[in-house]
């Protein structure tokens, strides 16, 4: 997931930390987002896939670190 196909993320699920690369961003002072239409099956099954991992701690690879129990719940779609 990201902007290539061979972009990967990394999930540690013992310290429940998720390296994603360009998968997800944040940009300044905002929430986390993917970027894509809503609508998108590709989106879609990215939300999927994150909301099925416990993530506490979310890398992008863009912007600032989200250090949050709740991250899944915080990611926006199109920033």
């Amino acid at each position: 997931p990201g902007h290539t196909r061979d972009s990967l993320c990394l999930y540690n699920a013992f310290t429940r930390e998720l390296l994603c690369g360009d998968m997800v961003m944040t940009l300044e002072g905002g929430a986390p987002c993917i970027r894509g239409e809503a609508s998108s099956l590709q989106v879609q099954e990215m939300l999927q896939l994150l909301r099925s991992l416990h993530i506490h701690y979310l890398y992008p690879g863009h912007g600032r670190a989200v250090l949050a129990k709740q991250v899944v719940q915080q990611i926006q779609v199109e920033c």
